[in-house]
């Protein structure tokens, strides 16, 4: 029944997708997206990693898909940031409110106690999709404490300074000036967690645009010819698709270790996001290659899976910073540890 459902709610995903994202009419991620995401709502997806209990043995390959499907497509929706705010708001024991929810992180804030009141948060933060959502999601760094809370997104004291990155996509910046909170909840180590989960799911969607960057061009590459033969048969073509359908394979295998877990491993997520990145790089350059001025213009879809690699690549941890981290720990543990170390991550 598991595999059954999972593939139910993957399918029909995919269904929607292909249906409402013509990609020559793919739209900026600011346009009215309410009508989309009525339709995502309409198939659970918001909820997948907390309404499925007893249906779904584990729920992460599943949203694993989703993910990769909503990279693949160039959804413009916050689909896994509702997931993961879901899933928060469950951990702390707080109760998710309907519509469309942004999630974010906010260190060093302050918490302002009030009799008898939920306490008012100062403080600043970048958070995704904030002016489309009616809820905020934030786990919160306060001194030494860390906490989930729930903001309406209309709160008064509350600032959105409407921003993007190079996709588009919304990265809004927020300032919290004695904003009221809806809910609280004392939740330790909910920043770390949330940073590992959102760079786990970063890396699932950079997968998924990657894949879809590969098929398109070698699509392309099949149908335009030069010279007499398509382009697709001159070798040095050949080549250059063949190191990009590696590198994503192996991002592809990475993220799969990484949602391996139901608790996210940061030595897993490291190489995932490592490896995404490294299809992202080598991805890009090969598909514009082989493109030519065509990949460049703004009516060809491909700059819709491009810009979102580029940006992608450096949000939630670059993959110089994973690497770095991860060095920094097999060093730690001494030559003697290092080899059973890294077997240890299958």
């Amino acid at each position: 029944m598991s595999a059954g459902l999972e593939t139910l709610i993957v399918d029909s995903y995919a269904r929607l997708c292909a249906a409402r994202l013509d990609p020559r009419a793919h739209g900026q991620a600011g346009q009215d997206i309410q009508p989309l995401w009525n339709e995502v709502e309409a198939l659970g997806l918001p909820g997948l990693l907390t309404d499925y209990d007893g249906e779904l043995e584990r729920p992460e390959p599943t949203a694993l898909a989703i993910a990769q499907a909503t990279g693949y497509h160039c959804v413009p929706l916050p689909v896994v940031e509702n997931m993961l705010a879901r899933a928060l708001l469950r951990q702390a024991g707080l109760e998710a409110p309907a519509g469309m929810l942004a999630l974010g992180i906010v260190r060093d804030a302050e918490l302002v106690e009030t009799a008898g009141q939920a306490p008012l948060l100062q403080g600043h933060a970048t958070v995704p999709w904030a002016r489309h959502a009616s809820h905020l999601v934030l786990a919160v760094q306060a001194r030494q404490d860390e906490h989930v809370l729930l903001l309406a997104a209309n709160a008064p004291g509350l600032a959105i300074e409407h921003g993007h990155n190079l996709a588009h996509e919304p990265r809004d910046r927020l300032r919290f000036e004695r904003v009221p909170c809806l809910a609280q909840a004392a939740l330790a180590d909910c920043v770390e967690a949330t940073s590992l989960e959102t760079a786990r799911y970063r890396a699932a969607l950079m997968t998924g645009a990657a894949e879809s960057a590969l098929d398109m061009t070698v699509a392309y590459v099949n149908a335009r010819s030069q010279f007499g033969k398509p382009l697709g048969k001159f070798q040095a073509v050949q080549q250059s698709l063949a190191v990009f359908a590696g590198e994503v394979t192996s991002a592809l295998s990475a993220c799969s270790l990484a949602f391996a877990t139901s608790a996210p491993d940061w030595r897993t997520i490291a190489i995932a996001k490592m490896r995404a990145d490294v299809a992202a790089s080598v991805g890009c350059n090969a598909a514009h290659q082989a493109h030519g001025a065509i990949g460049v213009t703004a009516e060809y879809p491909l700059h819709l899976r491009t810009r979102r690699l580029w940006s992608w690549r450096t949000e939630d941890g670059s993959g110089a910073s994973w690497a770095r981290r991860l060095g920094r720990d097999f060093i730690a543990r001494g030559a003697d540890a290092l080899w059973p170390a890294v077997t240890g991550l299958r």
